[in-house]
């Protein structure tokens, strides 16, 4: 099955940890994240969070991007 772009945010490393914590409290849908990391200036590392419910994953996408 392909990837839904729609069921996947990325957070900032800033927002991670308080992210994270949201989405397990908030979101049933939620399966998990993965780090990434690229040159993009000061704010280089990324972390994609995985969504099995679009709708969840528009919450989170509103509340921490």
């Amino acid at each position: 099955m392909p990837l839904d772009e729609n069921r996947v945010v990325v957070i900032s490393s800033v927002n991670v940890d308080a992210a994270l914590a949201w989405c397990k409290e908030n979101c049933p849908s939620y399966i998990t994240n993965g780090y990434n990391y690229f040159f993009v200036g000061a704010n280089s590392i990324t972390y994609d969070f995985f969504f099995g419910d679009e709708k969840e994953a528009l919450l989170c996408r509103l509340k921490w991007t």
